[in-house]
C-alpha cells in the first residue's frame, strides 16, 4: 500500500513534501490540468451528465498526470493537497481507483464563502466519499470538517550575526495595498529597514501607490531564497487575507527561526506559539506598548516556552 499525494504544483508543497522524496511508499503527483474556455465547458458537461470516468480526459488533463494516477490501486491512500476547486476534486476522485481519499484545504475557502455554496461543497464531498480537513477554524466550522494545525518543516540555516534588514515580506499583493503602504511609510519614518518582494495576484489591477510599485517583481521568490531572506531579517510580516483565521506559514517560520512577527491576525492570540514579547498584532486595542504601531517593538525575540514548538506543529 502506498500514499499518493496529489498537489497543485507550487513551491511550498514541493518544499514540504521533499522530505519524503526517498520514501518508496510516498508518491507525489503534481496536478496538471489544461485551462482554457474549451476545458471549462467540457468540465461542466462531464459533471452535468454524471462525471463518467475517462470522458474528455485527453483534453482536460496532461498525459503525464493521467499516466501517474493510473498507477493508484484501490488499497492505496490518496491525499489531495491544496486542490480546493470542487470541480477538480470531483474529476480527480472519479479518475482514481483508491477507496481512501482525503482532501486537505491549504487555502481559505473565500470563494465558497462569497458564493454561499458551503452546503453544496459539503454534499458533493460526502457524495464522493472524500475525507475533508482544513487549517482554517472558520472553514472547519463552515464545512463541518476536521481542523488540523498549519504544516511546515524546519531546515538548518547558518547563523547570521548582523541581519541585513528589519522586516521581510514575500507574497502576492491580493488587495493588501492599504496596510502595506501604511507600514512602509511608518518603517521609513522610524528608520526601520524592510524588504518586500511582491507580485500581482490574479485580481490585482496594478493601480498601486509608488511605495508599493517599487516592491513589485516579475515572479514569486523561490522558497530556498525566501528562507535565506528570513534568515537575514529580524522580523517577518504576516498579512492574512480578509476573512482568514487560520495561521499562514509566516508565524510558523517566525517561531522556527526565532524571528519577531508583525501580523494582522488577532486569532493568533489563541495559538500556543503566541508570545506578546515576540508578536505585534496590528490595530489591536490590547497592544499596550509605546505608540500604536510596530516601531515600539523590541528587536530581539524571546525564546518560546518549552513544548510550544511541538504543540504548534504536527
Amino acid at each position: 500500500m502506498k500514499l499518493y499525494v496529489i498537489s497543485n504544483s507550487n513551491i511550498m508543497a514541493d518544499f514540504i513534501l521533499d522530505e519524503f522524496k526517498d520514501d518508496p511508499n510516498v508518491v507525489q503527483i503534481n496536478f496538471k490540468q489544461r485551462k482554457n474556455a474549451l476545458t471549462a465547458s467540457l468540465k461542466w458537461i462531464r459533471l452535468k451528465i454524471g462525471n463518467p470516468r475517462g470522458l474528455f480526459d485527453d483534453t482536460l488533463f496532461e498525459k503525464k498526470f493521467l499516466d501517474e494516477i493510473s498507477q493508484i490501486q484501490p488499497e492505496d491512500k490518496v491525499l489531495l493537497w491544496s486542490i480546493e476547486n470542487l470541480k477538480n476534486t470531483m474529476l480527480i476522485a472519479n479518475e482514481i481507483r483508491s477507496k481512501n481519499i482525503q482532501s486537505f484545504l491549504w487555502n481559505p475557502m473565500l470563494r465558497v464563502r462569497r458564493k454561499n455554496s458551503a452546503e453544496e461543497y459539503k454534499r458533493k464531498i460526502k457524495e464522493y466519499g472524500i475525507g475533508l480537513s482544513t487549517f482554517d477554524p472558520y472553514d472547519s466550522k463552515m464545512l463541518d470538517c476536521r481542523l488540523v494545525p498549519q504544516v511546515h518543516r524546519a531546515v538548518e540555516m547558518p547563523a547570521i550575526e548582523h541581519p541585513e534588514f528589519d522586516v521581510f515580506f514575500v507574497g502576492q499583493l491580493k488587495g493588501r495595498e492599504e496596510p502595506m503602504s501604511r507600514l512602509i511609510k511608518e518603517f521609513r519614518d522610524n528608520d526601520i529597514s524592510y524588504f518586500f518582494h511582491l507580485i500581482y495576484g490574479r485580481h490585482d489591477t496594478g493601480d498601486v501607490a509608488p511605495e508599493i510599485k517599487e516592491c513589485i517583481k516579475d515572479e514569486l521568490m523561490s522558497y530556498p531564497e525566501t528562507l535565506a531572506n528570513i534568515n537575514k531579517s529580524r522580523c517577518l510580516l504576516d498579512l492574512t487575507q480578509k476573512g482568514q483565521q487560520g495561521l499562514t506559514l509566516r508565524p510558523i517560520e517566525a517561531m522556527m527561526y526565532k524571528k519577531k512577527l508583525i501580523t494582522n491576525n488577532p486569532a493568533i492570540k489563541n495559538e500556543p506559539l503566541y508570545n506578546p514579547d515576540n508578536i505585534w498584532i496590528l490595530d489591536d486595542p490590547d497592544e499596550k506598548r509605546s505608540g500604536s504601531t510596530p516601531s515600539g517593538m523590541p528587536r530581539s525575540p524571546r525564546p518560546s516556552e518549552p513544548g510550544v514548538f511541538r504543540a504548534a506543529t504536527p
